[in-house]
């Protein structure tokens, strides 16, 4: 037996022609506000390569999420009959068939923040190590740095409304190769936007 994936998504959806779509895939953290907390959902995809031989018979997949301190959160057990001998004989020589699975985790309760992991077992045996999850504090902005935010949103609302109105109205003549409607001149910039206004200027004595 060879173990061809192991995946851990949000939601894993199979489809008539064999594969999965994935979404939600990528992560190894859940994040939550505080603790005890439940996930709402979590699939694992997994795919076997057996060989005629170990199709003769059944076995057994089970996967277990634990806390570092080995406590059971959740057990997922999936069992794989054995293919009959006609199935068998249709495989190409030296190549093996391969087996998918997918086991659903629903409103797992995670008690504290900290490592949890991941065990699968084929026939009682582990054929990897286990995937590491993580549980971590979520941590919001602060009420300054979220009075910060919004101020800068404002501000960058506000900018355009501040603008001369002979600017906006330039910016209204402009085409996109630079040219101006009326003029023609070079009075605006790339892909329609208007330089900036270039008076005469002062010098000081």
């Amino acid at each position: 037996m060879e173990l061809d994936h192991v995946i851990l998504a949000d939601v894993i959806s199979p489809r008539p022609d064999g594969k999965l779509d994935l979404h939600g895939v990528g992560w190894d953290t859940i994040f939550a506000p505080a603790v005890p907390a439940t996930h709402p959902r979590m699939d694992v995809a997994i795919r076997f390569l057996l060989s005629p031989h170990e199709l003769e018979a059944a076995h057994q997949v089970v996967v277990t999420l634990i806390s570092a301190d080995g406590v059971e959160l959740t057990r997922m057990d999936a069992g794989i009959q054995p293919m009959p001998a006609e199935a068998r004989a249709a495989i190409p020589p030296g190549r093996r068939f391969g087996i998918g699975m997918i086991l659903n985790m629903a409103s797992v309760t995670f008690p504290e923040y900290g490592d949890y992991s991941l065990v699968i077992t084929w026939d009682g045996n582990e054929p990897r190590t286990p995937l590491s999850l993580y549980v971590a504090p979520l941590q919001f902005p602060g009420p300054f740095a979220f009075a910060e935010l919004i101020r800068r949103i404002r501000n960058a609302q506000a900018f355009g409304a501040r603008a001369p109105a002979h600017e906006r109205a330039r910016h209204r003549s402009c085409r996109r190769d630079g040219s101006h409607r009326s003029s023609g001149r070079n009075l605006c910039g790339p892909q329609g936007k208007p330089l900036l206004h270039q008076g005469s200027r002062r010098t000081s004595d």
